[in-house]
């Protein structure tokens, strides 16, 4: 893995603080929307493009708990669409897996 497409893994998977929410980064550079969607950190990558910061383990289990009471009312939880498309080539990782 080049230097440049390293520093963006890390500086995502460190952001998106995915160690502390039980990802391992081989989990992450396997597939880094299920490893971002598994955690509730699905807006990640849309958040890093804004300039902002995904959100804090903390606030990633007020959300899950939020999300929880909001469908056990009735009501239906809506997950935005992404816009960035294939999260591997936004990462610079499916460029690197087929030059490898």
């Amino acid at each position: 893995m080049n230097t440049e497409i390293r520093r963006v893994v890390d500086y995502v998977y460190e952001a998106s603080h995915l160690a502390e929410l039980g990802v391992t980064l081989d989990e992450f550079e396997a597939d880094p929307q299920a490893a971002l969607d598994s955690v509730g950190q699905y807006d990640a990558l849309d958040l890093i493009r804004a300039g902002l910061r995904p959100l804090l383990p903390a606030q990633v289990h007020l959300r899950a708990k939020l999300d929880r009471a909001w469908h056990k009312e009735g009501h239906q939880v809506v997950v935005h669409p992404r816009t960035y498309g294939d999260s591997r080539a936004l990462l610079g990782l499916a460029s690197e897996a087929a030059s490898a």
